[in-house]
């Protein structure tokens, strides 16, 4: 084979692995994205220097957080929010504390959980999840409270919006009756003409 071809299949080769490999991290950090629903920062990090690894890792991961079992996803994530709580890595546990609410876990299972945590773990175990707790709670309501007033910005854009159509509908049929009013007063008069009155009396 020449070299020219050569070099063209191995070019060629090369792009379509690098677009494998790009393929691949998408993949992943979409699924992490979609299994979590929050991104780890430091996960796409890992995809674009170790695909491999964080394939692997992302594999463990479903088959110890994600995977159905006689475990619940509120409880397991509830184990992992107090395991994070005691390595120490705040905003990692801000997320997942965020996600054990979503997943249907209460306040006062989370504070239970610290003290249970604290009692086998130290102090700091207990302070760092009660401060990630308080902030992802304060986070809700502030999202609650925006919620609520664009929740009520709607609804005064639509009830004006339903005043103008009522208004626009009452014009369009005050303009119909006034319309008709003058229909009717056209024939009145057209009835009533020196033309047609004259018609009628040849006709009788």
């Amino acid at each position: 084979m020449p070299v020219k071809s050569i070099k063209n299949a191995t070019l060629k080769t090369t792009g379509v692995a690098k677009k494998t490999v790009a393929n691949r991290r998408q993949a992943v950090v979409a699924t992490g994205l979609r299994r979590r629903g929050f991104t780890p920062y430091w996960l796409e990090f890992m995809a674009e220097n170790d695909i491999e690894f964080l394939e692997a890792y992302e594999r463990i991961y479903e088959l110890t957080a994600v995977r159905k079992s006689v475990l619940s996803a509120k409880f397991r994530e509830m184990i992992v929010v107090a395991a994070v709580a005691i390595g120490g890595y705040q905003s990692g546990l801000k997320q997942h504390v965020h996600r054990a609410l979503q997943l249907g876990a209460t306040k006062q299972e989370l504070i239970e959980v610290f003290q249970s945590a604290y009692f086998h773990t130290g102090a700091l175990t207990l302070v760092q999840g009660m401060i990630a707790l308080i902030d992802c709670l304060k986070e809700l309501e502030e999202a609650g409270n925006m919620g609520k007033k664009e929740a009520t910005a709607k609804k005064i854009i639509a009830k004006k919006e339903l005043a103008k159509k009522e208004k626009a509908k009452k014009e369009k049929a005050k303009v119909a009756t006034v319309k008709k009013a003058i229909a009717k007063k056209n024939l009145a008069s057209v009835k009533n003409s020196p033309a047609k009155r004259a018609t009628k009396r040849v006709a009788t």
